[in-house]
């Protein structure tokens, strides 16, 4: 990401990692969190350094709000600044958190 030189991204196309995001949204629930915002919804359109389409990462984000809903918790769209993400999205999505609404 431009300016988080030391950011680095999970490959979520590794079922391993879904099962460890999971789990962190699991701990949440466990301790009586309100929702999840996952920060970026919308890796499909960053350089990751992992391929990955919009109708994997749709999956991906999908697969977890159900996870998310299923434990109670609600689940926050992270910008969502590509329109076609944020439509995705919508369905799935309980609010919008949007850090550069003013841009």
């Amino acid at each position: 990401m431009p300016g988080y030189s030391s950011e680095r991204h999970l490959n979520i196309n590794d079922p391993a990692t879904m099962r460890v995001i999971e789990a962190c949204i699991s701990m949440g629930a466990s301790k009586e969190f309100d929702a999840v915002e996952p920060d970026i919804d919308d890796t499909c359109t960053g350089a990751t350094g992992f391929f990955m389409t919009e109708s994997q990462n749709m999956v991906h984000d999908t697969t977890l709000a159900a996870h998310a809903h299923s434990l109670g918790l609600g689940w926050a769209l992270k910008n969502g600044d590509d329109p076609s993400v944020a439509t995705g999205m919508q369905p799935v999505s309980d609010f919008v958190v949007d850090e550069q609404c003013h841009q």
